[in-house]
């Protein structure tokens, strides 16, 4: 069973489901969350139980949704090691794949000590071959292996930054670039800000504590 880490975010992309059958379920679970808009196929959860307790609770949700969705869910964390003073030594960007009752597998990027936590890891390969399948990303598996390599230089480039103070807000973002290769129409298409912001995010947005994003069209469930 992975353990429950300190984290800063994370959010579920769920596949060729809507926004109105995800708010239901959510809601079926008695869950804290924000849903996306539709965007290129996929819809994203962020949930804030998961937020604060971490990649067992994540996991456990986005097997959840899957299973009652009959669609394919990607979770995705980000781990930080020190939301005051972030070194970049220890951060992790983790993803778990499902489809309706059938785990698929982890991939991970970032530091090895922390990744070890979570359980066995598939490769590169292997996870570019799942991703394409069980997601339906109109790519070969030889680009998506290319995108996924990709982030582990992103990881690795944010890593060799100097030491910087986090954001304002408890949970830090991750890369710009880390976005681009997730979610724009150039890398996975995995719809909005997957794996670039979690519940925290939205919920200082919607109520005016922070600015850097316009969250009208997200839907609140509580």
């Amino acid at each position: 069973m992975p353990v429950s880490w300190p984290i800063s975010y994370t959010d579920i992309v769920l596949r060729g489901t809507s926004v109105e059958n995800t708010v239901q379920a959510l809601q079926e679970l008695h869950r804290r969350a924000y849903v996306s808009p539709e965007m290129d196929g996929s819809v994203v959860a962020y949930d804030s139980e998961c937020d604060e307790r971490g990649l067992a609770t994540l996991e456990e949700l986005a097997a959840k949704l899957a299973a009652r969705l009959r669609c394919p869910a990607l979770a995705f964390l980000c781990w930080q090691e020190d939301m005051r003073y972030l070194t970049h030594d220890e951060d992790v960007l983790l993803c778990a794949l499902y489809q309706g009752d059938s785990f698929h597998g982890r991939y991970g990027w970032g530091a090895r000590s922390r990744l070890d936590h979570a359980g066995p890891l598939l490769t590169r390969e292997v996870f570019g071959e799942r991703l394409s399948v069980v997601l339906g990303i109109p790519a070969d598996a030889q680009r998506i292996q290319g995108l996924l390599l990709r982030l582990d230089e992103l990881m690795e480039e944010d890593r060799r930054r100097k030491p910087r103070r986090s954001r304002r807000w408890r949970n830090a973002t991750m890369p710009w670039g880390i976005h681009t290769v997730l979610a724009s129409e150039h890398g996975l298409r995995l719809g909005c800000y997957a794996g670039g912001i979690g519940f925290g995010h939205i919920a200082a947005c919607a109520e005016g504590r922070a600015h850097y994003m316009t969250v009208d069209e997200y839907v609140k469930v509580q």
